[in-house]
């Protein structure tokens, strides 16, 4: 399937902009919708406190944002002058009649479009999902050889791997949260167009959509890295993560909402707390899923009342959605 030359509907540069010329400047993507950028935010305000020493241009890949929020990352690259911010609107007609299953949305296709985005003289670009937090230098990665592989990548957690591993006869399955691409070595075997013929071929089967289709493209063109690189908490809380972690990935329980408190929260509050969203609160449920987690926390918590009032919302909001 053919990805249209176009994609870009707008460009909007925020920063540092004379970072656009060093060649050495690390580029690191997301795709985000107006729900998701404020952890988002906080993501690219973890790279930067981590890095110091290294220039960053970060692609922020959307189909539209407020002007509160780009005011927002505005004023985010203007507290870090190693940095440049490329909001690119994109026209994504392509994907239309694809399945959403997550809280991002069609964000979590986008990834698949940055070879598209960045310069064409970029051998090597990273992507980064949201819900990620860096806690440490990245220069062990960016030094990494790719050894033809095409992405390096983290192992999934074996709940998760395991069963996709089953279902669609794959070996190392991965989590696409963190992907480290060889662009040479994407565009040469059209990466980009295999994984749209999957989406649509198999969108029926694939459960975690955009992160099944890569694995069956990448399968056998993929360099494993360890947790650190990756690493995504259990169900079962834990007080710190492993040594020399890089990125924490908050796969699974988000740290931004207001009810929470766990252990690994304070990384993401650290962050949020020097961010332009600090003195913005914590989320609400945004969804028919945070509702019923929520509810089933106060149901924890012994405050039966207020569980009860967020089931009632959890089942009238997941009917309208089924319905639309």
């Amino acid at each position: 399937m053919e990805i249209p030359a176009k994609l870009e509907k707008k460009y909007v540069l925020l920063g540092n902009q004379a970072i656009l010329q060093d060649n050495q400047a690390i580029h690191i993507g997301y795709g985000t919708d107006e729900n998701f950028v404020m952890p988002m935010g906080v993501s690219i305000v973890s790279v930067l406190e981590n890095n110091p020493a290294y220039s960053f241009i970060f692609h922020v890949m959307t189909e539209g944002l407020s002007e509160k929020s780009v005011g927002q990352l505005d004023a985010l690259a203007s507290t870090y002058p190693n940095c440049v911010i490329c909001i690119h609107e994109l026209q994504l007609q392509i994907l239309d009649g694809l399945p959403v299953f997550s809280s991002l949305g069609r964000a979590s296709y986008y990834r698949i479009f940055l070879e598209k985005l960045v310069p064409e003289r970029l051998s090597r670009v990273l992507y980064l999902d949201g819900d990620i937090v860096c806690l440490g230098n990245l220069n062990e990665l960016i030094k990494r050889d790719f050894s033809n592989a095409i992405v390096m990548v983290v192992k999934d957690k074996p709940v998760t791997a395991e069963k996709q591993e089953r279902k669609f006869h794959l070996t190392d399955y991965f989590n696409s949260g963190m992907l480290y691409i060889n662009l040479e070595q994407w565009k040469k075997q059209k990466v980009a167009e295999h994984l749209l013929e999957v989406f649509f071929a198999h969108k029926e089967e694939l459960n975690h959509v955009d992160q099944d289709a890569l694995n069956i493209v990448l399968q056998g063109y993929k360099r494993l890295l360890d947790e650190r690189f990756n690493f995504i908490p259990g169900d079962d809380p834990i007080e710190e993560v492993p040594e020399g972690t890089v990125f924490l990935h908050y796969a699974g329980t988000k740290p931004w909402y207001y009810w929470l408190d766990f252990p690994l929260q304070r990384y993401f509050k650290k962050y949020y707390a020097v961010s332009p969203w600090k003195n913005q609160p914590m989320d609400r449920p945004r969804n028919y899923r945070e509702m019923h987690y929520l509810s089933r926390f106060y149901r924890k918590q012994g405050q039966f009342g207020k569980s009860f009032y967020w089931v009632l919302k959890y089942l009238v909001t997941k009917v309208g959605t089924k319905i639309k």
